[in-house]
């Protein structure tokens, strides 16, 4: 809360510390393929993410302004390029400003800022809430184990077309990409063949999840407006750097 009131200043010829932000330029190779890159990306001191490719505070700390960093990684399974998954790569870093939060006191004054009567409302409300999301994200991650379970041992067969016309619209997005970085088209079919495994399996799990999600829904009744799905897929649609039909497709 303090933090969400706090102010950021410009911090000079002193090194990042824990809780600092970093504004920086960010580079993700791929094979020393350049598959994304952002400028003035702000990052926080502590261990994050970067389309969900885990970045460990020791990365971040003891930079000074104008230094460059990078380290060699190994894309996750729920990496948002998902033609890259676990493949290897490297991220790369330049630190152009380090910038400190200063926090305001912990007071009722702050509290009252924050709608609430006093200091002591404020500690009640925010362990609540905190005790709520722990108990989401535990929620959360057990559905997920569950899910992982079901696609595993699940017994169904999906058409070999219908998996192959996903596969071709993976496939067909890579050479494209490839072919905008100046891809020669022999390098473009090797890296598509030494891929096509992992994609294919990934796209059965994907598929096999939907069908899972979609049986669960129907027999539990479970309906979803149009327009959530509609904000969902535009917020993977811009984490992913794709259209909104392409999400869809996927």
């Amino acid at each position: 809360i303090r933090k969400m009131r706090g102010e950021l200043d410009v911090v000079e010829d002193e090194s990042s510390k824990e809780d600092d932000y970093l504004v920086c330029d960010v580079n993700i190779k791929c094979e020393d393929e350049l598959i994304w890159g952002k400028e003035n990306y702000f990052l926080e001191v502590k261990d994050t993410n970067v389309l969900g490719l885990p970045i460990e505070k020791t990365l971040l700390e003891g930079r000074k302004q104008d230094e460059e960093c990078k380290k060699e990684v190994t894309f996750p399974k729920d990496f948002q390029l998902n033609e890259y998954r676990e493949m290897k790569g490297e991220i790369s870093l330049k630190v152009l400003e380090i910038k400190r939060i200063k926090l305001p006191p912990l007071d009722d004054a702050l509290a009252k800022e924050m709608g609430c009567e006093n200091l002591e409302d404020l500690k009640t409300k925010v362990k609540a809430q905190i005790l709520q999301q722990k108990e989401m994200m535990e929620q959360r991650q057990l559905e997920e184990k569950i899910l992982e379970h079901l696609v595993k041992e699940a017994t169904i067969e999906l058409p070999d077309t219908f998996v192959q016309s996903r596969v071709d619209g993976v496939h067909k997005n890579i050479r494209e990409r490839m072919k905008e970085q100046g891809k020669e088209e022999e390098e473009i079919d090797k890296y598509i063949e030494e891929n096509k495994e992992k994609n294919t399996k990934d796209i059965e799990d994907r598929l096999k999840e939907s069908l899972i999600i979609e049986k669960v829904a129907h027999d539990q009744e479970i309906e979803v407006p149009e327009e959530e799905i509609d904000a969902h897929i535009e917020v993977i649609a811009a984490q992913s750097k794709k259209w909104p039909n392409e999400v869809r497709e996927d």
